[in-house]
């Protein structure tokens, strides 16, 4: 009995305890403006907290302060669908927020704000906005002169251009690079209309219109043709705009929470679509869904869209109605991608090199590190270079077999960045045109695809090279990985600068020793050290090229503890090392191991011995 009692006391002192730490509940309920029915799920923080508590079935929430019974609290609320409410509370009572519905019609003769206007309050968010290929998504001189098949000097006729394939229409560019005039065109908009305007239109892809964003379905439509839906206020209504924020609440602004902004489904209306002929010619959702950052929960904005210092929450008239948020919060609006930062850390580039007789063997793997879709990725003329270059004496090495840069790369003077046929490989998504015979073609022209060649997030492409070299020759090698905008017989005939960028640049030197043979026959050597506590070493010799060698290590009962190689290899002689752990990275047990190589028809097994 006495146990008990001592026991209660316990609960009840933590209890108060827990209270104590929570502070003063502050409790209400969270009904429709509109017929006082209970809101569930509705999300209610202190605005700027990065808390928040959701409302039951009943509507109802507690949040807890520490500010004393009596005193005051502002709290807000918001829904998907709802218009984001924010209200003033006692502490230590109960009260109600009443919160409005969107209205359900779109207003299609909306005119949308100037980003201008916008900078009135949002200064810092407007000049970030202002730097980014969002805001010039419609003025792009590149735009235009691929779209009326001109180069950059005014020149007609000059391929591609879609009014070259298809000068009676309008076409879809609109949708995404002009997508306030497209709502009125969808499919079908005259983007030489939209640049003689002089109008909103002019302003890309701007404030007033991705605030107006009610949903973006994920498919292969572009832009506002069938992906994107907006929802525009009527004359003398509150105004509308959504974004990631619940405690925006300041009436005339029409704050609403919209849990779309915070996805990746979001860029997936121009960053994923199909062509007139049914042909994916931009897959970047499709291949992040597909990726290792999806699993994690990683969207689009965490990477193109993350926050900085830079991120200022509200200025000029709003000062003081702003809230003071954490800037994690607060995405970024340079909309960041193809810049030196994103394009460093995106790959990683590993190099296996052996040299025999009088041949040197490159092995160049590329591994997209830090893409979360494929590398490269965009519109389908968007192409990256691996560019091997072997020299002896100032004199390219003659390559015996092996990957290949290919035309795409630009025929004619590699000084001039001409590398078709050059040691390497090219990586694009491959199109082609089936009427005109036309490969690689452009996005809106592809009947076909061809082959893609990109590299998938987490994914690693490995190409191989053999050379010839001479006797006790000095090998210099350089191996590039570079990206292109654009192909490169395109960039010269528009006169276009390619945006090439160089992503790794590494260089080596290997010497032929005339003392190193190239191994006559397969062979498994013995470990050494044997006995070993460490790491031991295991030599192994592949007379032929591009051959699969697989090593694994067992146990006395014939289980199999680690696979310590497995790959192809051409003509040479390796080692590899194994350091007493099995497949999990435990430890393994003292005693006699064996290890078996299997490679083409040849399959050897050694024993070794593990002493901890």
């Amino acid at each position: 009995m006495v146990k008990i009692i001592l026991l209660m006391i316990f609960l009840c002192l933590c209890s108060f305890i827990m209270l104590t730490q929570q502070g003063q509940p502050v409790s209400g309920i969270v009904v429709s403006s509109a017929d006082l029915t209970p809101v569930a799920g509705a999300r209610v923080r202190f605005p700027g907290s990065n808390d928040f508590v959701l409302t039951n079935a009943q509507g109802e929430f507690t949040l807890f302060t520490d500010k004393p019974n009596g005193s005051f609290v502002t709290l807000a609320a918001g829904k998907r669908g709802w218009f984001n409410k924010r209200r003033l509370f006692a502490v230590g009572q109960n009260d109600t927020i009443k919160m409005d519905p969107l209205p359900e019609e779109d207003n299609p003769d909306f005119i949308f704000q100037s980003p201008a206007f916008c900078r009135n309050c949002h200064a810092g968010l407007f000049n970030q906005w202002s730097e980014s290929k969002h805001a010039r998504a419609t003025t792009n001189s590149m735009l235009k002169q691929i779209y009326n098949g001109t180069d950059v000097n005014g020149n007609p006729g000059v391929y591609p251009g879609f009014k070259l394939n298809f000068p009676n229409e309008g076409g879809d560019c609109g949708d995404c690079h002009a997508p306030s005039a497209a709502l009125r065109t969808p499919g079908n908009t005259e983007m030489n209309d939209v640049w003689n305007s002089n109008s909103i239109d002019t302003a890309g892809v701007f404030c007033d219109f991705c605030h107006k964003i009610d949903d973006v379905e994920v498919n292969y439509a572009t832009g506002v043709n069938g992906s994107i839906f907006v929802k525009r206020p009527f004359p003398h209504k509150r105004d509308i705009n959504y974004g990631q924020f619940d405690d925006v609440t300041t009436d005339w602004m029409g704050g609403t929470y919209n849990d779309v902004y915070e996805k990746s489904a979001f860029c997936s209306g121009c960053h994923q679509y199909a062509n007139r002929y049914g042909v994916i010619v931009d897959d970047t959702y499709d291949s992040w869904a597909a990726s290792s950052f999806a699993a994690q929960g990683l969207q689009c904005q965490d990477c193109h869209m993350r926050p900085n210092s830079d991120s200022i929450f509200a200025g000029g008239i709003a000062a003081a109605d702003a809230v003071a948020r954490d800037t994690n919060r607060v995405y970024s609006q340079f909309f960041k991608g193809t810049t030196p930062a994103f394009m460093d850390r995106s790959a990683k580039l590993a190099v296996e090199k052996t040299i025999t007789q009088n041949r040197l063997s490159l092995k160049a793997m590329v591994t997209n590190v830090g893409a979360g879709h494929k590398l490269p990725t965009g519109v389908s003329f968007r192409n990256m270079f691996l560019v091997v270059k072997a020299e002896n004496n100032g004199q390219p090495l003659a390559q015996l077999e092996g990957d290949t840069i290919p035309f795409y790369g630009g025929v004619g003077d590699p000084a001039e960045g001409n590398w078709s046929g050059l040691p390497g490989k090219g990586f694009t998504l491959f199109t082609r045109n089936e009427t005109t015979g036309e490969s690689p073609t452009t996005n809106w022209f592809a009947t076909e695809i061809i082959y893609d060649s990109r590299i998938p997030a987490g994914k690693t492409d490995t190409s191989s090279m053999l050379f010839k070299i001479g006797k006790n020759a000095l090998a210099n090698v350089q191996i590039q990985l570079v990206y292109r905008a654009v192909y490169k017989a395109w960039a010269d005939a528009k006169g276009w600068d390619m945006r090439e960028y160089v992503m790794i640049d590494t260089a080596f030197q290997i010497q032929f020793d005339e003392s190193v043979r190239e191994p006559e026959k397969y062979a498994l050597h013995q470990n050494y050290p044997n006995p070993f506590n460490g790491v031991t070493r295991i030599k192994y010799d592949v007379p032929e090229n591009d051959q699969t060698v697989s090593i694994k290590i067992y146990n006395v009962m014939g289980q199999e503890i680690r696979t310590i190689e497995n790959s192809s290899k051409n003509a040479g002689q390796y080692t590899a090392t194994w350091d007493g752990k099995n497949s999990k990275a435990q430890t393994v047990a003292s005693g006699l191991y064996f290890y078996r190589m299997i490679a083409g028809k040849t399959i050897q097994t050694k024993k070794l011995l593990f002493i901890k």
